[in-house]
């Protein structure tokens, strides 16, 4: 994880082919990054986080 946060701006994590969260590097860390992969955690489950 440490390697992504070093490369980019933004982390977009899809879930079921949708966008599930849309995250600033500066606003976020690894675990929530991990939390949106495994479901754990929702963006107002996938409203429109496009």
């Amino acid at each position: 994880m440490r390697q992504v946060f070093d490369l980019v701006d933004r982390i977009v994590v899809f879930r079921r082919g949708r966008i599930c969260a849309n995250l600033r590097k500066e606003e976020t860390d690894g675990q929530d990054v991990v939390a949106y992969i495994t479901g754990a955690k929702t963006q107002a489950e996938y409203a429109d986080a496009a």
